[in-house]
């Protein structure tokens, strides 16, 4: 299970910085095409702001695994004993339904992205909404594994 959360992981590390990387040349050659050559290219601000998205939804579930949410850390660092197992459990559970309500809420868009295309490349939109479901799986998926692994330490007396 540990090697497949870690390739998971950094697949989505790799995905979200390809796609932060692939959005920079497209935005910084729109705008070399706009100033230098005096001609816009229609479709590239449509593909950035899909970038966009997919770049959010990724980093979504790979902001959880590092750590990297504002969360209740505070309140944790406060408490000890069976009331801090209590808080990383709702926050847990809590982050876990949130996943549910997201792959939910993505499996609705995508059926309605179905037949749906992008102005201007014509692209299915079902393409563009593939990523919300996909990110409330792994979002739930790492909110179990990242419970589990505070959940040891805790009783391993780490924090």
């Amino acid at each position: 299970m540990q090697k497949f959360e870690n390739f998971l992981y950094k697949l989505l590390c790799y995905t979200c910085g390809l796609l932060i990387l692939g959005m920079t040349l497209l935005i910084f050659g729109q705008v070399l095409c706009r100033y230098v050559m005096n001609n816009s290219l229609t479709w590239s601000e449509e593909i950035g702001r899909y970038m966009f998205v997919w770049i959010t939804f990724i980093g979504l579930p790979v902001a959880l695994k590092y750590g990297a949410h504002v969360s209740i850390d505070l309140l944790l660092k406060k408490t000890s004993g069976k009331f801090h197992l209590v808080i990383l459990t709702i926050n847990a559970a809590v982050t876990a339904l949130l996943g549910v309500l997201i792959f939910y809420s993505g499996i609705k868009l995508f059926n309605l992205g179905i037949g749906q295309v992008s102005s201007a490349l014509q692209m299915p939109m079902q393409y563009v909404y593939s990523v919300i479901p996909f990110s409330g799986l792994a979002l739930c998926f790492f909110a179990v594994t990242v419970y589990l692994d505070q959940r040891r330490k805790l009783a391993q007396g780490e924090r």
